[in-house]
């Protein structure tokens, strides 16, 4: 029944709002998913990378290298106009990585600084946020649905 019922709504989608809209839909979720994605899956690994950094300037500089890369995909992904469906969510994206972009020039700085405290990134801010934005999966997922 829930097939059916998913079925009518996207035939019915498709009749008024037209194919376009809907793939534009469907590309934006997914693109976003798999940011979103990429954001947590660094999020679940950075504790184990900052705990090497402690003592090893080459995981030290491999944490630096990731942090600026992941300050370029915020960067990108902000950029993204999003379809008008997908609005609403795209705002909390972009308002959380203008959160996590502070937060990654703030941790680069005290890395560079040597005052950053390695060892308690997994309870850091910086942690905290890019661990929120997983919650946001659900509200890109929910798009597709």
């Amino acid at each position: 029944m829930k097939k059916w019922l998913s079925m009518f709504v996207l035939l019915l989608a498709t009749f008024l709002g037209g194919c376009s809209s809907i793939n534009d839909s469907l590309a934006y979720a997914n693109s976003a998913a798999d940011y979103v994605t990429k954001v947590t899956e660094f999020a679940n690994e950075a504790p184990s990378i900052a705990k090497q950094a402690v003592n090893d300037e080459k995981a030290r500089e491999q944490l630096e290298a990731e942090l600026q890369g992941l300050k370029q995909d915020i960067l990108a992904f902000n950029k993204v106009q999003p379809p008008e469906i997908a609005s609403g969510v795209h705002e909390e994206i972009v308002k959380q990585n203008e959160k996590l972009a502070k937060e990654i020039d703030s941790y680069s700085q005290k890395i560079k600084e040597g005052t950053v405290h390695l060892e308690a990134f997994g309870n850091s801010e910086l942690f905290r946020t890019m661990s929120e934005m997983n919650e946001l999966l659900n509200k890109i997922q929910a798009l597709t649905n």
